[in-house]
């Protein structure tokens, strides 16, 4: 939180132009998942994301489906972890 202050605060105060930013994001947020397929064996959680970011796109539209999407993926990578760590070859004695 202070963190998201502070960056705000400073943003204002220095007037900095942030155009082009919303592109920048949208290639970092596509190079992080395209690692994350690669990297890992189990290909669940992004098709848990997903499916879960399309449907609630489609119920409840694109300007309130980012927090919803959030909470109900993360209660279920939560509830499917263990599932999940197996199939990466995780292993906890």
């Amino acid at each position: 939180i202070v963190g998201c202050f502070i960056g705000a605060y400073t943003g204002r105060a220095f007037g900095i132009d942030t155009a082009g930013i919303d592109f920048s994001a949208t290639a970092l947020f596509i190079v992080v998942v395209v690692d994350q397929i690669r990297r890992y064996r189990t290909k669940l959680p992004f098709f848990l994301a997903s499916t879960v970011s399309l449907v609630l796109i489609v119920l409840i539209g694109k300007d309130y489906f980012i927090i919803p999407s959030l909470i109900i993926t993360s209660i279920l990578l939560i509830t499917l972890h263990r599932k999940i760590e197996k199939q990466e070859g995780i292993i906890y004695e």
